[in-house]
């Protein structure tokens, strides 16, 4: 390769050089320009502050000398005494030489006598004018603080004055007030002088009138700085410039409009800096503008001059860089040039030596296929093993799934045990059932009564096992849902408290307040957990109580959704107790305290091994704390995560509004005492306790002579010596006791027929274990009258016939399969002046919509033919379609769970209410969803439909709505053939036809009073999810003999 294709390089270089120099050179301008402006900023900045101090400075310098003059004039006896003679002419006399001196020393221009009443007397500057009131900020400053009050104000002709105002007190009292002014125009020469600079004051014309600011520049013989019309919105009072530029005019105008005019201004053959200054009186109002203009000029000569002189440096620097450079990247280029023909040679010389590497690759890769050889054979080895490796991988799957084959068996051995066990359980059970309902004699019912006991414990005992087996066996598996803790803790005590009622227990409730109302976790298992620990507290507590307390660890605080907290349980009990070395032992399988335990209490001691385990499994502990005789502590903590629905305890309500003014507890056991008094005090309430009957009666004597009787008294039914019904009718013969209120506190679902048939007068009756919101449904319910006593009518029941009858005459479609609720629904509706049409399944319920015009919708979810969900949607989409305003639609549904709920207002319902359907829910919807805005209805007037739970022997009592009396004694007659339907399908196995009509039953049973047909119900349609025919047949014969014993009476 020759030289003489090397290219040059010394041109391209060197233009890159020049253009350096060039972008050198304006960065430096731009640099310059921006440094100057921060320097005029900066010094814009400090002059604004050197006049903002000097200002100040020279106001309370001036307002000291005016102050100085107060006090001469304030010592003059001869102006007091014409002031206090009111002899305004003499008062004049003595005043002018005064002010003549003032003016002329110390430019004072307002010199005023004002009464005490803030009323001017005497204006020494303006004689003619006086009688009028005072209402400046400095003269009510004076007068409120009762000391000197001095500051600039803005006066009604537009002067800006420094007034110094001063109490006039003479021999101790204030006979008026003294006050000395002087225009701000004196010392704004002073301040040019000593800052250096000119300066405008503008005040907003909203600030001014007009006529008054031109009488007040002819009363001092002055001319406008500038016209009114000038500027829009101010006008300048003062300045030291001779006269405003037209520029500065003009520049004032587009900073009014809102326009950015930039912060120098050239006036002349001088560049100014512009600054406003807010201006405020002493009241601290704004009232205009100081505009400050800084002289810039010398300092933009002088940024000129050193930025054309850099220029001129950087230009001859280039020059001569340029000439360096060309003569030094001249002879680089020909050193270059050498060396690229030295390259050239090179580089032949490399392509010789790489094509020996090339014959050396060659011979390499000969050397590489021998060794390939060489390795192949001893691969043959290596496969050898990977073959009997294999071998014995297959030997481990085949052991793997032999094990997963026998823990196959285990499960459905596990499964055909339960099969088999419990169909004889049922026969057993179901026999002595038909048997108690026949005539037999004393000493048969007895044993069909020990057969009956025998055969539940049997099935307790079985289905212990099989969870114990479970759980050993890995298939126990926990669920992650949202359930409401409060819900459940008290559904729990309510189906153990019978049991505990039968045994002659106490069984009592303490939920702490700052329980998170939604937790997220397996509320089967915890339910199971509960249950166990309550029901063997129950079974080993022959008297006195079992109280179960439920509350977070560690107090409450803010917890957002999701967040992990821990629950602490705790079930105490005055039972038998547990000796110290028997602690750890009673949590194994089969095992009680001792086997004098298992004689006389039952039992196969696998409870608590079973909580234990569960406890474990959920990630919590249980404790345990007990001495011999003295009961026990069981102790248990669970992790949960807060509910999405509460991210926090439920915060306290509102207190009630108690019509009751002091509260008498009466109840031998301690714990509930305890209970009552905790949920008295947190609503305000006062109340005291008593321990039995008689201390109860002592109690109401001494407050009745003491002035402050009681009002009510929560009495438990069942305490020794006198029980709670005997102490209300002793409490009903005593003349002076009359207006005390008597609820009774029992543990007996009976209890109502037991006051029915002693005719014992009450104020209401509640079962243990009392709810809070039982309690405050109760007692914001009580009314007194004075002729009949107290009741406990809502207050709220008189309104609802008002309400509805607000309703409009509107159309509602209600779309439901069901004959009885059609039935309700129409009961409820006969009582408005609405119309109804119905429609038996989605298809039919959109035709009809389609054909007439409707105002709300009742959309059952579960139909055949075409279910709510799918109805919902295709009216939404016809709407949409059509352009139609969306109707009102709400789901009528069987389930109340959230997600059912969230599904419904996804289909695009609008509300939501749950079967069984109350009737102040169902007039509360209607309330809501036809427009008007009264909200008087309230659940407060819902009372339990049914005091059985079906389970009872003898006749059994169900409490309907008086309109719905005749259809639910109807309804009844219905079920018969629902019942052999049912029995039908079961034969047959048709378990989603049977879960259909449980879901039936679920809705249908409530809207009558009927509780224990929709708990059936709903019991029937998860055993048909389930698959489980012994429980599906048990509960048809259950439903059977509640059919048969029940009497529907009319809800009071």
């Amino acid at each position: 390769m020759k030289t003489h294709d090397f290219r040059p390089i010394r041109g391209p270089l060197l233009l890159l050089l020049c253009l350096a120099l060039a972008i050198f050179m304006g960065l430096n301008i731009v640099t310059t320009i921006w440094i100057q402006r921060h320097e005029a900023n900066e010094e814009a900045v400090r002059d604004r502050r050197s006049f903002e101090s000097l200002f100040e400075e020279m106001l309370t310098q001036e307002a000291g000398d005016l102050s100085g003059q107060l006090d001469f004039i304030e010592d003059g006896r001869n102006l007091a005494e014409a002031f206090l003679a009111r002899d305004r002419g003499r008062l004049l006399t003595l005043a002018e030489p005064l002010y003549a001196r003032l003016n002329r020393r110390f430019d004072v221009t307002h010199f005023y006598f004002h009464g005490p009443d803030q009323i001017c007397f005497l204006r020494v500057h303006n004689p003619p004018r006086h009688g009028d009131l005072i209402g400046r900020w400095t003269m009510g400053n004076a007068a409120a603080k009762r000391q000197e009050s001095f500051g600039i104000e803005l006066g009604p002709l537009g002067i800006f004055t420094l007034r110094v105002v001063r109490p006039w007190i003479v021999e101790g009292r204030l006979i008026g007030y003294l006050e000395l002014g002087k225009e701000i125009g004196h010392f704004t020469s002073l301040i040019k002088q000593i800052l250096g600079m000119d300066f405008l004051v503008l005040i907003d014309k909203g600030k001014l009138d007009r006529d008054k600011w031109r009488e007040g520049l002819q009363m001092l013989e002055r001319s406008p700085l500038s016209p009114w019309e000038s500027l829009e919105q101010k006008v300048v009072v003062e300045a030291t410039l001779p006269e405003i530029p037209v520029a500065l005019m003009d520049w004032l105008e587009s900073w009014q409009r809102g326009e950015q005019p930039g912060v120098m201004i050239r006036i002349g053959q001088k560049t100014y800096h512009c600054t406003l200054v807010p201006l405020f009186d002493v009241a601290r109002t704004r009232v205009g503008e100081v505009l400050l203009l800084t002289d810039q000029t010398e300092v933009l000569r002088d940024h000129f001059r050193s930025s054309a002189m850099f220029a001129a440096v950087l230009l001859a620097v280039g020059a001569l860089l340029a000439l360096v450079f060309g003569r030094i990247l001249g002879r680089l280029e020909q050193r270059l040039g050498e060396f690229y023909g030295a390259l050239a040679t090179e580089v032949s010389e490399r392509r010789q030596i790489q094509q020996a590497l090339a014959h050396a690759k060659d011979e390499l890769e000969h050397r590489v296929w021998e060794r390939t050889r060489e390795l192949a054979e001893a691969n043959r080895g290596l496969r050898e093993e990977v073959d009997h490796r294999k071998e014995m991988e297959q030997a481990l799957i085949q052991a793997k799934l032999k094990a997963e084959a026998a823990t196959e068996a285990k499960s459905r051995f596990l499964s055909s045990m339960s099969h088999e066990l419990r169909t004889p359980m049922n026969a057993i059970i179901g026999i002595g059932e038909v048997l108690a309902d026949t005539q037999v004699g004393r000493e048969q019912a007895h044993f069909i009564r020990i057969l009956q006991t025998a055969g539940d414990d049997l099935l307790n005992i079985i289905n212990d096992i099989l969870d114990i087996s479970k759980i050993e066996a890995g298939y126990m598996h926990l669920k992650s849902i949202e359930f409401e803790m409060q819900q459940l803790a008290e559904e729990t005590c309510d189906m153990l408290a019978i049991r505990a009622h039968t045994k002659g227990v106490e069984l009592a409730l303490r939920l702490d307040p700052r329980l998170p109302r939604r937790l997220i976790g397996d509320p089967y298992r915890l339910r199971q957990i509960l249950v166990n620990l309550i029901g063997n507290a129950i079974k080993f507590t022959e008297r006195g109580y079992v109280s179960v307390e439920i509350s977070p660890k560690g107090g409450h605080a803010d917890m957002a959704p999701g967040e992990e907290t821990e629950i602490l349980f705790a079930v105490r009990d005055t039972g038998i107790g547990i000796p110290p070395e028997r602690r750890e032992e009673i949590f194994e399988s089969f095992t009680q305290v001792d086997s004098s335990s298992t004689r006389k209490f039952g039992g196969t001691g696998l409870g608590l091994n079973i909580s234990r385990r569960l406890a474990n499994l959920i990630g919590g502990t249980i404790e345990m704390e007990s001495a011999l005789g003295f009961g026990s502590l069981f102790s248990v903590r669970l992790p949960f995560r807060i509910g999405s629905i509460e991210s926090q305890a439920a915060s306290p309500s509102e207190p009630p509004r108690l019509s009751v003014r002091r509260t008498l507890i009466v109840d031998d056991i301690h714990v509930n005492r305890l209970i009552l008094g905790e949920m008295l005090h947190e609503w305000g309430a006062d109340f005291a306790e008593a321990e039995n009957a008689q201390e109860a009666l002592n109690a109401i004597r001494s407050a009745r002579k003491d002035g402050h009787p009681f009002d009510l008294l929560l009495v438990d039914d069942w305490m020794p010596e006198m029980d709670g019904l005997e102490l209300a009718d002793r409490i009903g013969r005593d003349p002076a006791s009359a207006d005390i209120a008597v609820v009774i506190l029992s543990s007996d679902y009976q209890i109502r027929d037991e006051i029915r048939r002693r005719g014992t007068r009450l104020a209401g009756y509640l079962v243990k274990p009392v709810k809070k919101r039982d309690l405050e449904r109760l007692l914001t319910g009580l009314t007194h009258h004075p002729d009949t006593g107290w009741d406990t009518r809502d207050p709220v029941r008189p309104m609802i016939a008002d309400a509805l009858q607000r309703l409009p005459a509107a159309r509602v479609l209600v779309v439901e399969d069901s004959p009885q609720n059609r039935t309700v629904v129409q009961a409820y509706l006969d009582q408005t002046r609405l119309r109804a049409d119905y429609a038996e399944n989605g298809a039919e319920g959109i035709d009809k919509w389609s054909s007439r015009p409707y105002d709300l919708i009742l959309m059952d979810m579960q139909m055949p033919i075409m279910d709510g969900y799918q109805a919902t949607a295709a009216i939404r989409e016809q709407e949409r379609v059509q352009g139609r305003t969306p109707i009102p639609i709400v789901a009528l549904t069987a389930v109340a769970l959230s997600e059912e709920v969230e599904k419904c207002l996804a289909a695009g319902c609008t509300a939501h209410l749950a079967k069984p359907v109350r009737k102040q829910t169902f007039f509360r919807m209607l309330l809501d969803q036809l427009g008007t805005s009264d909200r008087i209805l309230d659940d407060r007037d819902e009372t339990p439909s049914s005091n059985s739970t079906g389970e009872d022997e003898g006749e059994q009592t169900a409490y309907a709505e008086p309109e719905l009396l005749p259809f639910a004694q109807e309804f009844v007659d219905a079920q018969r053939e629902t019942l052999e339907r049912l029995r039908e399908l079961l034969d047959r196995g048709r378990f989603e036809d049977i879960r259909h009509l449980g879901h039936t039953l679920k809705g249908e049973g409530g809207g009558y009073g009927l509780e224990e047909v929709s708990i059936v119900g709903a019991a029937i349609q998860q055993a048909a999810d389930q698959g489980d025919t012994e429980e599906i047949a048990r509960l048809i014969d259950r439903l059977t003999r509640y059919l048969d014993r029940v009497r529907i009476l009319p809800k009071s």
